[in-house]
């Protein structure tokens, strides 16, 4: 299953979809919230792809923002720009981990940071960003579109203040399946490599 399914109970990814425009935890389960805090310190950024052999694969850059070599296609898929990061839901108290590689996760990424960039010397050490998620006036969320014909959209945030951790907000980086990795063939050992 890829990170983004919620088989056997996984529910802790963050994605929006642009059809219905709004956030779901997992495959198939909406949420709504108005709050959102975000571990800025975990924000990772690279390159993602998706093939049915190897579900998503990631490739971090060294440092966030500075964007590493694009990896080579696998067959007909290409790699895109990634990002990653911890956060939290205040409106219904879950840690989740919003990482995704499409263009509307990732330009609600990207904008989201702008929102917080330039107040970093603002922020102490521990503390997290909450954001608001804007709204339309019949409660939707508020998104951009990537040109007039509203074939791709993102969600709109906005910064509010660096805050203290909430208690309940935990890691999901390192969640089992959160970096999945290819596993190298082991390798085969003979009578020569045997000391004895």
């Amino acid at each position: 299953m890829g990170l983004l399914s919620d088989g056997g109970g996984m529910s802790n990814f963050l994605n929006y979809k642009h059809g219905p425009r709004c956030f779901y935890l997992g495959k198939e389960n909406i949420v709504e919230f108005d709050k959102l805090v975000v571990d800025v310190d975990s924000v990772k950024t690279g390159w993602g792809i998706y093939t049915a052999e190897t579900n998503y694969m990631y490739q971090w850059d060294e440092r966030p923002g500075v964007r590493g070599p694009k990896p080579d296609n696998i067959d007909e898929q290409y790699w895109t720009g990634a990002f990653s990061m911890d956060c939290y839901i205040k409106d219904t108290e879950e840690s989740v981990l919003w990482r995704h590689h499409s263009v509307g996760n990732a330009r609600a990424f990207d904008l989201l940071t702008d929102t917080y960039l330039d107040r970093l010397d603002e922020k102490k050490p521990g503390q997290v960003g909450a954001f608001i998620s804007l709204k339309q006036d019949n409660g939707h969320l508020k998104v951009a579109y990537k040109d007039d014909k509203q074939n791709t959209s993102w969600p709109l945030f906005e910064f509010h203040s660096w805050i203290d951790r909430p208690e309940q907000f935990v890691s999901k980086s390192d969640m089992p399946g959160a970096d999945p990795v290819k596993k190298d063939p082991k390798p085969e050992i003979s009578d020569k490599d045997i000391p004895f």
